[in-house]
């Protein structure tokens, strides 16, 4: 399916210098967005023994 749409996406996307511009813009601050949810992970994770609920009920 996906090779079928692949035409499609290649004319649609964005020009390669405006990917280029993103990728730079993006780059620094993927570092610091995976470290603030590994924080988040550890923070709030239920102890070894902790019976899981569902946060909805």
């Amino acid at each position: 399916v996906l090779a079928g749409a692949m035409p499609y996406l290649l004319e649609h996307s964005a020009p390669a210098a405006t990917l280029n511009v993103l990728s730079l813009m993006v780059l620094p601050f993927a570092p610091i967005m995976v470290g603030a949810q590994l924080w988040v992970w550890r923070t709030f994770r239920p102890g070894k023994d902790a019976f899981r609920l569902p946060s909805f009920f």
